[in-house]
């Protein structure tokens, strides 16, 4: 997908009570991300590559189909202190703990279960690697909630993908999330305390939320950037074959989300 065009005519904008909530810094950073080593359709981005797991933009399903084709010895996943893992180490498969999480959140203690979840991660001794590691550990891809603050200049010339969703459903997805978890999950950083009382808009018009994903991703140059309503195309471009499949995974609770043709719904 070519950012300088197909994409940006895809970002949907979204409106809150008059509040410009989409994602504008993203558009002025499109010629320099579009200019360095932008992949176009029918190309395959080089491996190792990087994908910046912006939160609720189907990255838990793009790992899953990630380990599926290409194995997951050749797939690490984000763990603590910023640092990857071979898939192949994890105690658990994506669809595995897709299943509990849905069981916890249904049950009303995804708040519980993330904790019980971090805890019992934290006493199995992985064999965790930097990114600037990447090259060396013979891997095809890291993936997970790494940032622009994770690309440092020794690893500047690697491939780095990502998927992007429209604004709103984004945000009503992470919103509804947060609020679920009352408040507690690991990658969320705002200034707004939890609350039962917090409302949706007062969540998203916090400066640390607002153009999340523009946030997210810097001024880094993108090579290959998808959107969660084409999925298989980005996939295909890093390198998975076109009849993986794509699990419905970790799916967005945006039910009742303010609709765009009706900014002041809530």
């Amino acid at each position: 997908m070519n950012i300088n065009k197909d994409l940006l005519n895809g970002i949907y904008m979204a409106r809150l009570r008059g509040k410009n909530l989409h994602e504008t810094s993203y558009s002025s950073q499109a010629s320099k991300q579009a200019s360095k080593g932008t992949y176009h359709m029918g190309e395959t981005i080089s491996k190792p590559f990087i994908n910046l797991h912006i939160p609720k933009t189907a990255g838990t399903s793009m790992r899953a189909a990630l380990i599926d084709d290409f194995g997951a010895d050749r797939v690490a996943f984000m763990m603590f202190e910023r640092q990857a893992v071979r898939a192949s180490e994890l105690p658990f498969g994506v669809e595995e703990m897709d299943i509990e999480r849905r069981a916890a959140r249904d049950a009303g203690q995804l708040a519980t279960f993330s904790a019980r979840m971090s805890e019992a991660n934290r006493t199995i001794d992985y064999d965790a690697f930097s990114l600037s590691e990447i090259r060396s550990r013979d891997v095809d891809v890291a993936t997970g909630h790494f940032n622009h603050k994770d690309i440092t200049q020794d690893i500047m010339d690697v491939p780095l993908v990502t998927i992007l969703r429209d604004p709103l459903e984004r945000a009503w997805s992470h919103f509804s999330q947060w609020r679920e978890a009352k408040g507690s999950i690991w990658w969320h950083s705002s200034d707004v305390i939890y609350s039962d009382d917090v409302s949706f808009e007062e969540f998203v018009t916090d400066q640390k939320l607002v153009n999340y994903q523009s946030q997210w991703l810097g001024e880094l140059s993108i090579s290959v950037t998808g959107v969660t309503t084409n999925l298989s195309e980005f996939l295909e471009q890093v390198g998975v074959r076109p009849d993986t499949r794509i699990p419905l995974l970790n799916p967005g609770m945006h039910r009742g989300v303010p609709s765009l043709s009706n900014p002041s719904s809530t």
